[in-house]
């Protein structure tokens, strides 16, 4: 009789170290899915900035092109054009409801808010800072006899992010299409 006690006894349950060991790979199980899942949205989040920087980077090379057709449509004149952008060769941001208010930038780019509307503006009132920055940079390409007249834009888009610089530039040359 003593013998039957013992053996129900010895299968009963789990020993301490069978339940340490279920513990550790449950554990590193969930460790390894978070470690998943947080990359995942780190690299979302990356995807997220990146378009957004693609998007403010084309806009600012539209704006340029804006007033470049705007002076030739209205003044007929591209040595217009190069005056009023004269400063941007160092590089500047052009605010994209006033082309006229250019703003020259510091090198990593000027920064640009969000607006009540959620549209990224130079700045103004009822805006929040975003993580972006903008520099457009304007070059005269020097022109030999016969050649079209010709101007190199580029924008760059500056964003922080995991305790990295980023950037993105788009370039486009503009002819004096008059």
């Amino acid at each position: 009789m003593l013998n039957y006690t013992k053996q129900i006894n010895n299968k009963s349950g789990f020993t301490l170290i069978e339940t340490i060991v279920a513990l550790a790979i449950f554990s590193s199980t969930i460790v390894g899915l978070i470690v998943v899942s947080s990359q995942g949205i780190a690299d979302a989040r990356f995807a997220k900035n990146k378009l957004t920087a693609s998007y403010l980077a084309q806009e600012g090379v539209e704006i340029v092109r804006n007033i470049r057709d705007t002076n030739t449509l209205n003044a007929g004149d591209w040595s217009t054009l190069i005056s009023d952008l004269g400063d941007c060769s160092v590089g500047c941001d052009i605010d994209t409801n006033n082309h006229s208010r250019i703003q020259l930038c510091p090198t990593k780019g000027c920064e640009l808010f969000y607006n009540a509307s959620g549209f990224f503006v130079q700045s103004g009132l009822d805006t929040e800072r975003s993580i972006f920055k903008r520099t457009i940079s304007i070059r005269n390409l020097v022109v030999n006899t016969g050649d079209p007249e010709r101007i190199q834009v580029s924008s760059t888009v500056y964003w922080r992010q995991g305790g990295a610089e980023k950037s993105l530039t788009m370039s486009s040359m503009l002819f004096n299409w008059q």
